[in-house]
């Protein structure tokens, strides 16, 4: 990103809106202004009505404010990202971005082609590792946000995080005047090496780039040191610094951003987290605990009559200017808040490089809750300390007049990020955006370049794809004349298949059910029980059925009648078994069995009429002229009993 002069830090928060312009000149780095604004929005209403009162409320807020800079930073909420810090052993950068892709992978809770991943390297040389810190967010996130900036008017330069903005602008403070000199210096030198001759600047590493750093080789190297006036200058021995380990607590009104960093000679990030536990709740204690309906009401008694209950508060001395539901409600609300506070930092203590909290720092707007920083010392027994304006050592110089820096903590952060002096510079501004961003002057040359090239290999794309299409066409049409003649003669055969399918239709009609008997003497098969010998079967022309058979036991003939009676499915055609005899001696049909009975079957299995005539089966011995043929014995066939005509006999 282009080193700005001057930049705005604009911290979107949901109740107040706050701004800040930072620049850096001669002088140093200087906060030139700091103005906000609230919302006045209940946190119950719709994203649409809370997006549009930020929208209103900056744009009057910039009317109103003497800021000189369109360009400015803004700050993702810290709850909507996703934050790792990890070490890796110092190698190359490319494969650096190799593993911490794959960690990235293995560690982030949602896709990674749906999300947005930034990361930064910060060597330690004498253990010869790099820390990492991997943060990312999802793209949905960014979008909606993006939807919220672009309404602001305002020129998006990056997109920070609001936990790290809180660390940038601790980090500035520390640093005293020739720190920050010199670190607004070494940025300087870094960008006029950078342009190179004629102005011409060179490419950079992608992660040099990203943390901000020069590039040796291929590994990182730390900020140059200043140059030696004296060639035998004899180097001085380090000075001791103490490392002193903080917590910057910024309780905002929708989320606290939780921040420990190691506030050493080089401030080091250690752990953030951001909770969406904060003012709002406060405010929705004392609408409970005072019987109010109105969220907004309840924020004027939390401003105007609230105080935490400490111990050297004695509401019977002050309860003219205070309510004591109110301060007893804000208290229960803060102790839910302070134990998650508690909670995140017994976690960082039990990391492998965690240690003890030396100091707790308060900023942001509901840290100027009467009795707040004496309520968290009571309650986690750490030293606190309210931001509330710059140390006079400190090289940022504070021009606000009547302004507290205390709410103003992660807009300077985001600030210093616009000019490039901040130690995390996390940055989810689109890809778009920052190719717009870092080419301001090259970017309608280079669309109007690439639009060029494109409309030229369009048309020469097209004036090959019409000779193409011309040749295709005549080719076609003389292959259309060739399989004209197939077409006719595939006409001719279609046309003579319709009419035998037509005729088959109509024979199909005339002849109806001719597999009649023959199904029915399946169904029959099927359903005989096994011990059931059938002899005889003679169906008649009126659709009757007269079945004779033998069978050891009565019983299977009984249940052979019952089963044709089911197989008729029509009470009116039920079958009748009678008994012809009990057949014995050489006539039985059944010679292993001594006795057997013999039964016959009769019923009426369909409503239509046969009227074809039984033929006797020609006799062989008989001449077709009548009589017998010569030589041959014997004479006619007797016609099958019922006389000609009667049936058909299986």
């Amino acid at each position: 990103m282009t080193t700005l002069k001057k930049c705005l830090g604009v911290d979107l928060g949901s109740n107040t809106v706050k701004v800040v312009e930072v620049a850096v000149d001669r002088e140093g780095l200087k906060v030139l202004n700091a103005a906000s604004a609230e919302t006045n929005v209940d946190p119950a209403a719709s994203p649409e009505e809370r997006r549009d009162a930020i929208v209103r409320a900056l744009r009057e807020l910039l009317k109103k404010s003497k800021f000189s800079s369109k360009d400015a930073v803004f700050g993702l909420p810290g709850q909507k990202v996703f934050i790792r810090r990890f070490r890796l052993p110092e190698t190359t950068p490319e494969r650096l971005e190799r593993i911490v892709t794959y960690e990235a992978r293995q560690q982030i809770p949602f896709p990674i082609d749906k999300t947005d991943l930034q990361f930064e390297f910060f060597p330690i040389p004498e253990e010869k590792e790099v820390e990492v810190l991997l943060v990312a967010v999802r793209h949905d996130e960014v979008r909606d946000y993006m939807t919220l900036v672009n309404k602001t008017g305002l020129k998006p330069r990056a997109v920070g995080v609001s936990s790290f903005a809180v660390f940038n602008c601790q980090a500035a403070l520390k640093r005293n005047v020739d720190e920050t000199q010199e670190r607004i210096g070494v940025h300087g030198k870094s960008a006029a090496k950078a342009a190179g001759p004629k102005g011409k600047k060179k490419a950079a590493s992608p992660l040099a780039a990203l943390a901000g750093l020069p590039v040796i080789g291929k590994k990182f190297a730390p900020p140059p040191e200043p140059e030696v006036e004296e060639e035998n200058a004899q180097a001085e021995p380090a000075e001791f610094a103490f490392e002193e380990v903080h917590a910057f607590v910024n309780l905002g009104a929708a989320a606290m951003d939780l921040t420990v960093a190691q506030m050493g000679k080089v401030p080091t990030l250690k752990f953030s987290r951001s909770v969406p536990n904060a003012g709002n709740d406060i405010s929705r204690a004392i609408m409970a605990g005072c019987d109010i309906a109105s969220f907004l009401d309840a924020e004027r008694i939390k401003k105007h009559q609230t105080r935490l209950m400490t111990f050297d508060f004695d509401m019977a001395v002050d309860e003219g200017s205070h309510n004591r539901d109110a301060c007893l409600a804000a208290s229960q609300a803060t102790d839910r808040i302070l134990a998650e506070v508690r909670r995140s930092l017994d976690f960082f203590i039990s990391q492998p490089d965690g240690m003890a909290v030396d100091a707790i720092m308060l900023a942001g707007g509901q840290a100027q809750l009467p009795g707040m920083p004496e309520y968290v010392e009571e309650k986690l027994t750490i030293p606190v300390q309210v931001v509330s304006q710059v140390p006079e050592e400190s090289g940022l110089i504070w021009r606000p007049q009547g302004e507290a820096l205390t709410p103003y903590l992660p807009a300077v952060g985001l600030a210093l990020q616009g000019v490039s002096l901040a130690d995390v510079s996390v940055d989810f501004l689109p890809v778009e955006r920052k190719i717009t961003r870092d080419y301001p002057y090259r970017t309608t040359g280079v669309v109007a370049a690439l639009l060029a090239g494109v409309i030229a290999i369009a048309s020469m794309a097209g004036q090959g794809y019409t000779r193409l299409y011309q040749a295709e066409t005549a080719s076609l049409m003389g292959r259309k004349g060739q399989d004209q003649a197939q077409v006719m003669a595939a006409r001719d055969v279609q046309s003579k298949h319709d009419r035998a399918a037509d005729k088959l239709v109509r024979v199909s009609k005339a002849f109806g059910e001719r597999d009649y008997w023959l199904n029915f003497l399946a169904q029959v098969e099927s359903i005989k029980p096994p011990d059931v010998l059938i002899l005889r079967i003679q169906g008649n022309h009126d659709g009757s059925v007269r079945i004779e058979g033998a069978c050891e036991q009565q019983r299977s003939a009984a249940d052979f009648n019952e089963s044709l009676r089911r197989l008729l499915k029509d009470p009116t055609k039920a079958p009748e078994l009678e008994a012809i005899d009990a057949v014995r001696g050489p006539q039985n049909p059944i010679p292993d069995v001594p006795s057997a009975f013999r039964f016959a079957i009769v019923m009426q299995t369909s409503d239509k009429y046969n009227l074809l005539r039984v033929t006797p089966t020609p006799d062989p011995r008989m001449d077709p002229r009548g009589g017998v043929r010569p030589g041959q014995p014997g004479g006619r066939q007797p016609v099958p009993p019922g006389g000609r005509g009667a049936g058909i006999l299986f």
